[in-house]
C-alpha cells in the first residue's frame, strides 16, 4: 500500500481535513486512474459500494475497479478515470436515459444480491433514525420556515414508502462523461437512499444541470420540484448537524449555505 500511495505522491499519513458521512474521504488522480482513500471505520459499507461499482461497471454505468486495498489504517479503491461531466456540453436526453438505466440496474442488482440488499436495509434504517433525531434538533435550534418543514416531512414519508433505489448523491462531481456515455461514481449513498431514485433528477437542478424537463416520468410525480428541493436542503442541513454532533469537521460555509435556504426570512 505504501508503494501505491507514493505512486500517487501521497504520504502514508495523508488522511486529514476531509469530512463525509462515510468517514474521511480523499480523492487523487494519476493519468487515467483515480484513487479514493478512506479511514477504515466504514469498511463494511465501503466494500459493498465498491462491489456495487464493479457490478455497474459491467453494465457500462460506472468506471472499472482496478484494485481494492483494506487494512487497519485505510480503505482504498483504485478505479479507471474518465473526464468529469462538462455542464456546458451535456446531452440531456442521454444523461436522463442513463440515470433511468442506473435506477433500473440498481433495482435489478438488489433483487438478486442478498448481501447488498441487507446492507441497504441496515444503513437505510440507521439513516432514517438519524434523520428523525437530528431534524428535530435542527428545527428546535434554528428558525426554519414552517412550510419547508412540511415539505421535508412529506417527502421524507414518501421515500419511506418506496422500494426503488437511487444514487443518493447525484451531482456533477459524481458523473463522468465519455464520448457517447455517462458513468457514475461514489456509490456509498446508495446504501441510505432506498426509495429516493426520483431525487437524483431534482438534485442535479441545484447544480444547474437540468434533466427534469427531459424526463417524462418525473412530470407525473405529485411533488413539485420546489418541494423536493426544500427536502434536499433540509436533509443536507440535518447531515451537517449530525456530523458536527459526532465531532466531524464541517466548514461553516457548508452549514450556512443550507441554513440560508431553509431559515425564516
Amino acid at each position: 500500500m505504501t508503494i501505491l500511495l507514493k505512486s500517487f505522491n501521497l504520504p502514508p499519513d495523508n488522511t486529514s481535513d476531509f469530512y463525509g458521512l462515510e468517514g474521511q474521504y480523499l480523492f487523487f488522480r494519476k493519468g487515467d486512474t483515480y484513487l479514493r482513500c478512506y479511514q477504515p471505520e466504514y469498511t463494511k459499507c465501503l466494500s459493498i459500494s465498491t462491489e456495487l461499482q464493479d457490478r455497474l461497471a459491467y453494465n457500462n454505468l460506472a468506471p472499472a475497479v482496478y484494485e481494492e486495498i483494506v487494512n487497519e489504517e485505510k480503505y482504498i479503491v483504485v478505479s479507471k478515470l474518465e473526464s468529469h461531466i462538462d455542464k456546458k456540453n451535456i446531452n440531456h436526453n442521454l444523461l436522463n436515459s442513463t440515470i433511468k438505466n442506473l435506477h433500473s440496474k440498481l433495482s435489478l442488482i438488489m433483487t438478486e444480491w442478498k448481501k447488498g440488499a441487507e446492507q441497504v436495509e441496515e444503513t437505510c434504517e440507521i439513516m432514517r433514525l438519524m434523520m428523525v433525531k437530528h431534524s428535530e434538533i435542527l428545527f428546535s435550534t434554528y428558525e426554519i420556515d414552517a412550510s419547508i418543514i412540511d415539505d421535508y416531512l412529506e417527502v421524507f414519508k414518501e421515500i419511506g414508502n418506496r422500494y426503488d433505489y437511487g444514487h443518493g448523491d447525484m451531482h456533477p462531481g459524481n458523473i463522468m462523461q465519455g464520448k457517447n456515455h455517462y458513468l457514475f461514481i461514489d456509490f456509498e449513498s446508495v446504501f441510505h437512499s432506498r426509495g429516493a431514485s426520483f431525487l437524483d433528477f431534482i438534485n442535479l437542478i441545484r447544480f444547474n444541470v437540468d434533466v427534469f424537463e427531459h424526463n417524462v416520468a418525473m412530470k407525473k410525480e405529485k411533488y413539485h420540484v420546489k418541494k423536493i428541493l426544500n427536502y434536499l436542503y433540509v436533509k443536507n442541513a440535518v447531515v451537517t448537524n449530525y456530523l458536527e454532533s459526532i465531532g466531524k469537521y464541517v466548514p461553516s460555509s457548508e452549514r450556512e449555505k443550507f441554513l440560508q435556504k431553509i431559515s425564516k426570512r
